[in-house]
């Protein structure tokens, strides 16, 4: 029994029955179940937002039209793909403003070109989502790179800090040096994550964590490793506590003849397990104890 090994197969069949290719993940459980939770922070889920915009916000007149349809589509829950990079088809692609601060950019063409996506335009939205709100932060254009302008997270800041309040640094007055656009581009490309400081002198880590040293996000790191561990202990439990499901069974009148016949459920990242035999329709439940 290889809880993991069986995880890692049936998750690269369902990102590559959504589309990507898996084959730089064949041999690696633990990368696929970081891909895996990747994927899912990239995805925008399709329901109706409401959109919120700070004051003063003003774009640029020959976007008005495109803004405004994005503004709808937000609202009524459309898919949201069209409007963003088209690298988000490959596996491999990472966004560094997503990875770091959780803010997503969107394309504010009007008219949608042969390949399903908007027209790519010079300026760009720039947006925080939850699951309830757009947070629309400014329209930048994206020459020069807008990537690390700190004004985005400034502007959270100023217009709805309980969105980041959890990434506030408490007690801690100030941070030296403090470092320009120019530095946290040249730290995010070595996988550095700093403190930012903003003009009132609040401190926030930076609101997605970053990557660590090797390149692996934190959170897909910590989700993939919890998967691991948890899979584990699932073994563990399983193994010692056979005997007792089987008892369990036929004080029911099942009888389990062997393993192979029985169905695992596990819901990441839940604390149970189920164990159905689809043949008899016995269903037993198990807590993790982690």
């Amino acid at each position: 029994m290889d809880l993991f090994r069986d995880f890692g197969h049936a998750i690269r069949r369902e990102i590559a029955n959504q589309g990507y290719d898996v084959i730089h993940v064949e041999n690696d459980d633990h990368a696929a179940a970081m891909l895996y939770h990747r994927l899912c922070r990239y995805t925008i889920d399709s329901h109706p937002r409401k959109v919120l915009k700070p004051a003063g916000f003003e774009c640029p007149p020959q976007y008005n039209l495109g803004l405004q349809k994005l503004e709808q589509a937000i609202e009524v829950g459309e898919n949201l793909a069209p409007y963003r990079s088209k690298s988000i088809t490959s596996a491999r692609f990472r966004d560094g403003l997503l990875d770091y601060w959780g803010i997503h950019h969107f394309h504010l063409g009007t008219n949608v070109m042969k390949d399903g996506f908007i027209e790519r335009t010079d300026d760009l939205l720039f947006c925080r989502i939850d699951d309830w709100c757009a947070y629309f932060i400014t329209v930048v254009a994206r020459n020069p790179a807008p990537w690390t302008m700190t004004k985005l997270i400034e502007i959270i800041h100023v217009n709805w800090p309980e969105t980041i309040s959890s990434y506030r640094l408490l007690g801690v007055e100030s941070v030296s040096p403090k470092v320009t656009d120019d530095d946290l581009k040249m730290l995010r490309s070595a996988n550095v994550s700093v403190p930012l400081t903003m003009k009132d002198g609040t401190i926030y880590l930076e609101p997605q964590f970053g990557n660590t040293s090797s390149g692996a996000h934190v959170m897909d790191l910590r989700w993939a490793d919890r998967v691991r561990r948890v899979s584990t202990v699932i073994e563990e439990q399983i193994k010692r506590d056979w005997q007792t499901i089987v008892k369990d069974a036929r004080s029911q009148g099942y009888y389990l003849s062997s393993t192979e016949s029985l169905l695992l459920f596990w819901t990441i990242p839940s604390l149970y397990w189920d164990i159905i035999d689809p043949e008899s329709g016995y269903w037993f439940r198990r807590y993790v104890a982690e």
